[in-house]
Protein backbone atom coordinates (compact mmCIF):
# COMPACT_ATOMS: atom_id res chain seq x y z
CA UNK A 1 0.00 0.00 0.00
CA UNK A 2 2.77 2.55 0.88
CA UNK A 3 4.81 1.47 -2.42
CA UNK A 4 1.83 2.73 -4.11
CA UNK A 5 1.12 5.84 -2.40
CA UNK A 6 4.89 6.74 -3.42
CA UNK A 7 4.54 5.95 -6.53
CA UNK A 8 1.43 7.99 -7.30
CA UNK A 9 2.92 10.65 -5.17
CA UNK A 10 6.25 10.59 -7.60
CA UNK A 11 3.39 10.46 -10.38
CA UNK A 12 1.74 13.63 -9.13
CA UNK A 13 5.18 15.95 -8.20
CA UNK A 14 6.16 15.09 -11.97
CA UNK A 15 3.33 16.28 -13.63
CA UNK A 16 3.34 19.38 -11.02
CA UNK A 17 7.15 20.18 -12.27
CA UNK A 18 6.26 19.34 -16.14
CA UNK A 19 3.22 21.40 -16.07
CA UNK A 20 3.13 23.97 -13.01
CA UNK A 21 6.48 25.19 -13.13
CA UNK A 22 6.97 29.09 -13.67
CA UNK A 23 10.51 30.83 -13.76
CA UNK A 24 9.14 33.25 -10.44
CA UNK A 25 8.44 30.27 -7.91
CA UNK A 26 11.92 28.79 -9.13
CA UNK A 27 13.63 32.16 -7.81
CA UNK A 28 11.10 32.13 -4.91
CA UNK A 29 10.61 28.69 -3.35
CA UNK A 30 13.78 27.71 -1.98
CA UNK A 31 14.11 31.12 -0.39
CA UNK A 32 11.06 30.63 1.58
CA UNK A 33 11.96 26.37 2.14
CA UNK A 34 15.32 27.62 3.50
CA UNK A 35 15.00 27.52 7.26
CA UNK A 36 17.80 30.07 7.92
CA UNK A 37 15.89 32.36 6.22
CA UNK A 38 12.95 32.42 8.61
CA UNK A 39 14.72 33.48 11.68
CA UNK A 40 14.15 37.15 11.81
CA UNK A 41 10.77 37.62 10.90
CA UNK A 42 9.87 34.91 13.74
CA UNK A 43 11.86 36.80 15.98
CA UNK A 44 10.62 40.08 15.19
CA UNK A 45 7.34 38.16 15.51
CA UNK A 46 7.81 37.24 18.61
CA UNK A 47 8.93 40.46 19.91
CA UNK A 48 5.54 42.27 18.34
CA UNK A 49 3.58 39.73 20.10
CA UNK A 50 5.24 40.79 23.70
CA UNK A 51 5.51 44.00 23.31
CA UNK A 52 2.46 45.26 21.50
CA UNK A 53 0.11 43.02 21.61
CA UNK A 54 -0.93 42.66 25.11
CA UNK A 55 -2.69 39.70 26.77
CA UNK A 56 -4.31 38.34 23.36
CA UNK A 57 -0.23 38.42 21.34
CA UNK A 58 1.21 36.89 24.99
CA UNK A 59 -1.33 34.36 24.40
CA UNK A 60 -0.97 33.63 20.57
CA UNK A 61 2.79 33.19 21.52
CA UNK A 62 2.17 30.46 23.96
CA UNK A 63 0.11 28.73 21.81
CA UNK A 64 2.53 29.21 18.89
CA UNK A 65 5.27 27.90 21.33
CA UNK A 66 3.24 24.76 22.58
CA UNK A 67 2.40 23.91 18.86
CA UNK A 68 6.35 23.82 17.74
CA UNK A 69 6.75 21.51 20.44
CA UNK A 70 4.29 19.54 19.35
CA UNK A 71 5.39 19.40 15.92
CA UNK A 72 8.73 18.51 16.85
CA UNK A 73 7.68 15.93 19.07
CA UNK A 74 5.18 14.38 16.32
CA UNK A 75 8.14 14.47 13.63
CA UNK A 76 10.37 12.75 16.44
CA UNK A 77 7.70 9.98 16.89
CA UNK A 78 7.15 9.32 12.68
CA UNK A 79 10.57 9.60 11.93
CA UNK A 80 11.40 6.10 13.93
Amino acid sequence: MIEKINILDHKILLWVHKYLSNSIFDIFMPFITNEDNWILPIALLIIVLCTFAKKKGRVTLIILIILNHLEKEFALLTSN
